[in-house]
């Protein structure tokens, strides 16, 4: 995530904001966060439900199509994203069926390879 959108993510959020998601998570994963752990969390879910939601300037050339597979990567990955987890190549390779992570390494870098995300010093996808 680029650090000038984290922080206005970051300082948007209303001490309400941050109950609320709290609440949220509790209700969702059974455990408690802290204040700095929902604002941080909160902050990239935003950022990323903003990147997600950008509308179509039609300058670009559109994405290329999807396999099965590259769909099944791509939902699992913005899955853990949107957990503020790290996707790993172990975990891709388990959701598309496979058993090794070289298969979920070779999914990740076709996704890459089509521009459907970039792979940046902040977010490293791990193949362990």
């Amino acid at each position: 995530m680029h650090e000038d959108c984290e922080n206005e993510w970051f300082h948007a959020l209303t001490a309400d904001d941050i109950r609320e998601y709290q609440t949220i998570w509790k209700d969702e994963f059974g455990e408690e966060i802290s204040d700095d752990e929902a604002r941080k969390s909160g902050a990239r879910l935003l950022h990323l439900f903003e990147l997600i939601s950008e509308p179509d300037s039609g300058e670009s050339e559109p994405f290329p199509a999807l396999t099965d597979r590259e769909r099944l990567t791509l939902a699992h990955i913005r899955e853990i994203l949107t957990a503020g987890g790290r996707p790993t190549a172990r975990s891709v390779a388990k959701a598309i069926g496979c058993s090794s992570s070289r298969s979920g390494a070779r999914a990740i870098k076709e996704l890459l390879r089509k521009g459907y995300f970039a792979k940046t010093e902040r977010v490293n996808i791990r193949s362990n």
